[in-house]
């Protein structure tokens, strides 16, 4: 008895074809998102701006944009583990997520209290910005009130 292949193949290629057009799609609207976000993101509108990115991350949740400015709005707007998490997973996503990654990798470690690693972060920065970059003496402030936060962490005095 012949078998006959020709209908399982055809219905195997637009299957592949229906997905192919389906993530071109997700990729087209994922785009669009991070698009709408930015412009939100550069008017200092946090909110707005957030909400796109996790628009963006419930159709690809490993988009190292939107990860890093979800993060970055989520450290903005209410200084927390979650925007931390956020940062980190857009590291793992693209190692080379964006060149003041570092800096804002510092700011999450240094609200969530991990004074070390915020100052290993600003350390960093401050290697890549170059000695004569003028936020040098701002994110030397940072890495000195990280230390006197480590300090204080480890011996509270109540002033009050």
């Amino acid at each position: 008895m012949k078998k006959n292949y020709g209908p399982l193949c055809i219905a195997t290629i637009l299957l592949v074809v229906l997905f192919a057009i389906s993530v071109t799609g997700q990729s087209r609207q994922v785009r669009q998102l991070l698009k709408k976000g930015s412009r939100y993101f550069d008017k200092e509108n946090y909110h707005q701006a957030y909400d796109y990115y996790n628009q963006a991350l419930s159709l690809d949740s490993s988009n190292a944009k939107a990860l890093y400015l979800g993060g970055i709005s989520r450290l903005l707007l209410f200084n927390d583990k979650k925007a931390l998490d956020y940062l980190l997973k857009a590291r793992e996503a693209d190692d080379n997520v964006d060149k003041h990654y570092d800096y804002w990798l510092g700011r999450a470690y240094h609200t969530n209290l991990q004074f070390d690693k915020a100052t290993e972060a600003y350390n960093r920065y401050l290697e890549e910005i170059g000695k004569n970059d003028e936020r040098q003496e701002s994110v030397r402030a940072l890495i000195l009130q990280a230390g006197f936060g480590k300090t204080y962490r480890a011996n509270p005095v109540d002033y009050y």
